[in-house]
């Protein structure tokens, strides 16, 4: 299933890969990636219109994001060119796409900081294909 990253990103994050993106003007150079894929389901329901950001715990490298389609899976890119997330333990964060394309109007919703600004979600980036599935919950249990 292919994925294009369609909506709309803050212009700050688009500079940012688009920097990123032509900074290897064409080769293939930095870190090794894995491939990561996943769905985010927010109280067991597909969670559509959110960004999935991978932000590596060690060494302060570059973030991938993702954006869920309307079943909630998600696809990451290290940069335009590149898909994956560096290799390593990564904090996760989900932020909505305040911002959504015309013909995908679900309600935004307000995601609790534990998964965003104040996020505990962990996960281990591999070599090779990764799989990574979130089940947020909005009950403050």
């Amino acid at each position: 299933m292919a994925i294009s990253i369609h909506k709309t990103v803050s212009v700050p994050i688009a500079a940012f890969l688009l920097s990123i993106g032509l900074s290897g003007c064409g080769k293939q150079s930095g870190p090794p990636l894995g491939y990561v894929e996943g769905v985010v389901t927010i109280d067991d329901e597909p969670a559509s219109l959110v960004m999935v950001e991978f932000q590596p715990v060690q060494g302060g490298g570059s973030p991938s994001i993702g954006f869920a389609d309307e079943n909630g899976y998600y696809r990451l890119q290290f940069t335009n060119s590149r898909p994956g997330a560096v290799i390593g333990t990564h904090t996760i964060r989900v932020t909505m796409d305040d911002d959504p394309t015309p013909d995908n109007t679900a309600p935004l919703i307000d995601i609790p900081a534990r998964y965003n600004k104040l996020s505990t979600l962990k996960a281990e980036v591999k070599p090779g294909k990764n799989r990574h599935d979130f089940n947020l919950t909005l009950s403050r249990g």
